[in-house]
């Protein structure tokens, strides 16, 4: 636990980490006082604080009972309470800074903390997410809590018009993505009346996956553009430049996060071809995003992985890309429209954190391209039964040590064989039988543990050799 309050504040203050104990004890001190408050006594603690703030008060002075109070409410309402670590993660988020939290530590439930004691405030706060999905879930799921407490919520996502845009902000905590609410951003500063404005003021946000919205993300501008005459010319000369640059050299490729990035010398050859001073003026943002569309298409994007072409149009089924939606014609499919001479766009598959759409493309017996089917699965079904062949693997080999020490090498020899077969056929459980692709990091996992136990194969059959050799040598000293 001390590691990860450790990575939370970015450094080991053994003083700092006092600091946050303390406060958590204090929240979990109240503990049973508010479980013996009534629904209408708890719901009223909302007023009452609101009402000392009014009277001068601060948020760190409230934080213990606020905290106290929604962390009643996550019990009551959602049947989950958040425990010492969320408690301490949702301090340091209401302090600025960064919580790192792997998944299933509950990153979710601990955000309902610092939201309600910042929205207590009644300037609004902003929960800010990847998609679409985790947006829409989280604001029905998490909002149960804030509403049990007497909180609004508020909801946006795509298609919505600026009239329920404006509603869902004016609401105590607005659950959103990333680029709706970049977009409106940038919309609300091209108004010309007070009115049309749908966004006020910003006052608090939590930010999921931060690393990957401020800082992968971030490398791609937001640009609006509207339907119309848009010649396709830029993205072909994009396009040319792009097929000219050397990975590696021209630019870097991040296969985990989807992520390409120009090196300098990527840059200054873009700014030659161009004839530019500097690729990341303000004034070439457009070009920018030309470019780095393109470097996407040829260096992440695979045709009948990511993409399939059916009748000259491609239709994107990779979750990993997520081009802006409000675009009227959207770049990445322009993009990969030059790179493979075809295609416009027709649509996209969204998914959320625990799902997966998987499309598999069918063709015909001369290798042709008939269709592709399309379908979702549970991906926490699939990290279950991974995590479940990974736990077999690591006991196997726990085994083979435990054997080893006990009954020695000719024993641990008649099963090297069964060993490795078991291997082999998790891995085709996990890819066949489940009916989904294992994510890269957790195919990774799985190889590194059947690596290390070929290895330790290999270490028993050396050392069975070495002995041997021993015996054979004794054997001829004393002979001779």
């Amino acid at each position: 636990m001390l590691e990860f309050i450790k990575k939370m504040l970015g450094g080991g203050s053994d003083a700092a980490i006092k600091k946050l104990e303390k406060i958590a004890q204090q929240v979990e001190a109240l503990d049973e006082p508010y479980r013996r408050l009534s629904d209408e006594e708890l719901r009223g603690k909302t007023a009452e604080f609101k009402a000392r703030l009014e009277k001068g008060e601060t948020l760190d002075d409230l934080l213990p009972e606020a905290f106290a109070a929604i962390r009643e409410a996550d019990a009551r309402v959602l049947g989950e309470r958040p425990y010492h670590v969320q408690i301490l993660g949702g301090i340091v988020l209401h302090q600025g800074r960064i919580a790192e939290m792997k998944t299933g530590e509950g990153k979710t439930l601990m955000a309902t903390l610092p939201a309600y004691l910042n929205a207590l405030t009644g300037k609004g706060v902003h929960i800010v997410t990847v998609n679409d999905y985790l947006a829409r879930r989280d604001s029905e799921w998490m909002g149960k809590a804030h509403r049990f407490m007497g909180l609004s919520v508020g909801l946006i996502v795509h298609d919505m018009e600026p009239a329920e845009r404006r509603a869902a902000y004016a609401c105590d905590i607005t659950y959103g993505t990333n680029n709706e609410l970049g977009f409106d951003y940038l919309r609300d500063n091209m108004v010309i009346r007070r009115g049309d404005l749908v966004q006020r003021e910003h006052a608090f946000a939590i930010v999921d996956e931060v690393d990957s919205i401020l800082i992968d993300e971030a490398r791609t501008p937001l640009i609006i553009s509207g339907q119309g005459s848009k010649s396709t010319e830029l993205y072909e000369k994009a396009d040319a430049v792009v097929r000219a640059l050397k990975r590696d050299e021209h630019y870097t490729v991040d296969e985990k996060k989807k992520a390409v990035a120009l090196t300098d010398e990527g840059a200054q050859r873009v700014e030659n071809a161009f004839q530019i001073e500097n690729l990341n003026d303000p004034e070439n943002a457009e070009l920018n995003h030309h470019i780095h569309c393109a470097l996407r298409a040829h260096a992440l994007m695979k045709r009948d992985v990511d993409y399939v072409v059916q009748n000259g149009q491609v239709v994107i089924t990779s979750t990993g890309f997520e081009p802006d939606q409000n675009q009227e014609m959207p770049d990445y499919e322009e993009a990969l429209g030059s790179a493979g001479g075809e295609g416009k766009w027709v649509g996209r598959l969204n998914t959320g954190e625990k799902v997966m759409a998987i499309s598999r493309v069918v063709r015909d017996e001369n290798g042709g391209l008939i269709g592709s089917v399309r379908y979702l699965v549970s991906m926490e079904r699939a990290d279950q039964q991974i995590s479940f062949l990974i736990t077999i693997l690591v006991a196997v080999g726990l085994l083979i040590l435990l054997l080893l020490s006990l009954s020695g090498v000719y024993f641990i020899r008649s099963i090297l064989v069964p060993v490795r077969q078991l291997s082999q056929s998790a891995r085709k459980i996990a890819q066949g039988d489940f009916g989904v692709r294992i994510d890269k990091a957790k195919d990774d996992e799985i190889g590194e543990l059947v690596d290390a136990i070929n290895d330790m194969a290999g270490e028993l059959g050396a050392a069975e050799q070495m002995k041997n050799d021993f015996i054979s040598s004794v054997s001829h000293e004393l002979r001779t």
